[in-house]
């Protein structure tokens, strides 16, 4: 804001003289006084997906006029919700946009050819991981979800009638290369273990038309909701490993990563903070109270949606994406305990 100088002043940007009454600008933070041309109110860092240099200059912009450690604090404070990974590999250099705060550890183990069991509560971005990995390397990527239902074939392929082979994904990344995803890993058939592990533990594996030998560059990314040792209160049907087919994996732990939640949640409504603090809050309820209450981050993207459109009612909302037809005398308990956004 512009205004006229009430008492001779000099610039605090090139240190000449402000005589009375000539226009002038200030700095509300230091309250240093500018001429309009030298110096520009500074502007609060946006959220953006650019790479740390374009951050980095951005700081050196900001310089002007502020305090020198504040800027650098808010500015850090932005580059740590980015959710950025910088990728290199021989050929490329990735900014990798939206990642878990885990991803580089994956990223590393894959690196090693090791196949990995990811387990955590659902909607914490296992699958999504495995698939960014692969991207990041440039790598082939499959994926299937299993259920107790689900037969050899959906991974090994079969033979027709008129017997000719019939390849699946699984085969042509097994044989090719490239990542793997199985989602519901502990949800499976102890058979389709077995036939698995198998596969797992060689160089080679059994397929319907022959041995097939396993590319140099295949990695496995499981995921479960279980540590693979049998079902809990959230998931009783849920299988355990036995300890041969365990060995085959390097085990990673995979939860939410609530900073990466919340800057997902608000892209979808930047007035969604209430939103997003009670789903954290009925998380934590949920956990000690009523641990079948699954409070995931699709609740909360959902809840940013609702809220921004204005269609349902803040009852209607929860029913829908949080309680889901759960019995009244836990939804009363939970709502007493974590009561609904006002406004």
């Amino acid at each position: 804001m512009e205004f006229h100088a009430r008492a001779n002043e000099t610039c605090g940007a090139c240190q000449q003289p402000i005589p009375v009454g000539e226009r002038i600008t200030w700095n509300r933070k230091t309250g240093q006084k500018f001429h309009p041309g030298c110096v520009q109110e500074p502007a609060k860092p946006a959220r953006t997906s650019a790479p740390k240099e374009t951050l980095n200059k951005l700081i050196e912009e900001l310089l002007v006029g502020v305090q020198e450690e504040q800027v650098r604090r808010i500015v850090q404070e932005e580059m740590g919700s980015l959710n950025i990974i910088e990728v290199r590999t021989p050929d490329s250099v990735k900014l990798i946009d939206g990642v878990h705060e885990r991803f580089e550890k994956l990223l590393y183990l894959i690196g090693l050819r090791h196949h990995v069991y990811l387990y955590g509560p659902p909607g914490s971005g296992k699958s999504t991981a495995a698939r960014q990995c692969a991207e990041s390397l440039e790598w082939h990527y499959g994926y299937i979800s299993l259920n107790p239902q689900t037969p050899d074939s959906r991974l090994l392929g079969y033979m027709d009638a008129t017997g000719n082979y019939r390849p699946t994904l699984f085969r042509q990344i097994y044989e090719g290369g490239g990542v793997f995803c199985i989602d519901e890993l502990d949800n499976a058939s102890a058979s389709l273990l077995t036939t698995l592990n198998s596969a797992l533990e060689n160089g080679h594996g059994a397929f319907p038309d022959g041995l097939v030998e396993r590319h140099a560059n295949f990695v496995l990314v499981a995921t479960g909701n279980t540590a693979g040792y049998g079902g809990n209160p959230a998931f009783p049907e849920r299988r355990p490993f036995d300890a041969a087919f365990a060995e085959r994996f390097t085990y990673l732990e995979w939860n939410y990563d609530e900073s990466l939640e919340k800057r997902i949640a608000l892209q979808y409504n930047p007035e969604a903070i209430q939103w997003i603090l009670w789903v954290k809050q009925l998380r934590e309820w949920a956990k000690v109270n009523f641990p079948r209450l699954i409070v995931s981050p699709r609740a909360t993207f959902k809840l940013a949606l609702y809220s921004k459109d204005n269609a349902l009612t803040p009852n209607e909302m929860v029913d829908s994406a949080v309680f889901r037809g759960i019995s009244k005398d836990v939804r009363d308990k939970a709502l007493s305990s974590c009561p609904l956004p006002k406004g």
